[in-house]
């Protein structure tokens, strides 16, 4: 029998969506702040709404899925993270694929030195971050529904 997660990867790449863009906004704003000195306080604010989006987004989606029994066999666990890898896992390759990008392309060496590529890896790996909790608060939350007596 073949496992289904119940949040699916393309719908976990949609509902990420969002977190990226929450997570841009508060990096945008702390660029064009930087030498107020707040920099690190809007990035930490900007940290603090995106998993605090992801966790009610998860909350709201989890009343919402259908789910089956928590998986216990091992075989299951590896198949649902393998498929919350494949959700997630999109905005930590972009990350990969610029830096490689970067890396093989000596004719633009100016650009590694631009802080939006900085700006860009942030966003793009807590993206990745937040679209794991959304995915684990989702799920998790409508299994404890479904079948709050587990062991």
């Amino acid at each position: 029998m073949s496992f289904t997660p119940p949040l699916g990867p393309r719908r976990l790449v949609r509902e990420s969506v969002p977190i990226a863009v929450t997570l841009s906004v508060w990096q945008v704003a702390a660029l064009v702040l930087s030498r107020s000195g707040t920099d690190d306080a809007l990035r930490l604010a900007g940290l603090a709404m995106a998993g605090l989006y992801a966790l009610v987004r998860g909350v709201t989606l989890g009343a919402h899925l259908d789910v089956d029994a928590t998986p216990r066999a091992l075989a299951d666990v590896l198949r649902e993270n393998g498929w919350v890898l494949v959700g997630a896992g999109g905005w930590f390759l972009v990350v990969q694929a610029l830096g490689w990008g970067l890396r093989v392309a000596p004719w633009i060496d100016w650009v590694r030195e631009l802080v939006v590529v900085d700006l860009a890896a942030f966003v793009l790996n807590w993206t990745g971050v937040g679209a794991v909790v959304l995915y684990a608060v989702a799920v998790g939350s409508a299994r404890a529904r479904a079948d709050p007596a587990t062991d």
